[in-house]
């Protein structure tokens, strides 16, 4: 252990001096403790990405079901879909901001502060 000496005389063994002594050893632990998820943040975690996944895949499939929904198959193919492309180039890009707003929407901004919420009522009651 650490010694403190303010006043008087004294006789001592030296048994270890640095990372050899009590303190050393304490401070030792603490460099080398890591962090771990509380079960909590794991299932948020866990969570957290089956919903981005579903968002994505809704948003996904809004933006294809929008482009099909007023195509003309036929029409598309007989003329060529490059030029399909070309000529609906103005709706295809409001259909993919729309989706990728639809997006943006679907992310939880206020997330964290409901599970704070939740666990300071839980925790009270």
């Amino acid at each position: 252990m650490g010694t403190l000496i303010t006043y008087g005389r004294g006789r001592g063994i030296v048994t270890g001096t640095g990372m050899n002594t009590q303190i050393g050893l304490i401070a030792e632990m603490i460099q080398s403790f890591e962090t771990e998820d509380t079960p909590l943040q794991r299932s948020l975690s866990i969570w957290g990405k089956v919903l981005g996944t579903a968002c994505l895949a809704i948003c996904a499939l809004v933006f294809i079901y929008g482009l099909f929904r007023d195509t003309h198959l036929a029409d598309a193919l007989n003329g060529g879909f490059l030029n399909y492309l070309e000529t609906e180039q103005k709706d295809i890009i409001n259909l993919f901001m729309t989706a990728v707003s639809l997006a943006i929407a679907a992310v939880p901004e206020g997330l964290p502060a409901i599970v704070t919420i939740c666990l300071a009522l839980e925790c009270k009651g």
